[in-house]
C-alpha cells in the first residue's frame, strides 16, 4: 500500500479527482468545518472510500483504523 500526503483541502480534491484511491485519512490541522466540508466533497466524488480520521494514539492504532475501513468497504 502507499500513500500520497498532501497539505491543504484543495490539493486533496484535486489528487483524489485525478487517480483512484482505496482511503482518505485525515490527520491533525484542519478546523472541524473544513474536515466535514472536506469531507463531503470526497463522498460526493465517491461515497465508497472511507475517510478515516486520525489524530494520534497508541501502538498499532493507526494500523487497527485503516485495515477496519478498508474491511467495511
Amino acid at each position: 500500500m502507499t500513500g500520497t500526503a498532501v497539505i491543504s483541502p484543495e490539493e486533496a480534491m484535486m489528487r483524489f479527482t485525478a487517480r483512484p484511491y482505496d482511503l482518505v485519512l485525515i490527520g491533525a490541522g484542519l478546523a472541524p468545518e473544513t474536515e466535514q466540508q472536506l469531507e463531503a466533497e470526497l463522498k460526493k466524488q465517491r461515497p465508497e472510500v472511507p475517510v478515516v480520521y486520525h489524530f494520534g494514539g497508541g501502538s498499532g492504532l493507526l494500523y487497527t483504523e485503516i485495515r477496519r475501513a478498508l474491511n467495511k468497504s
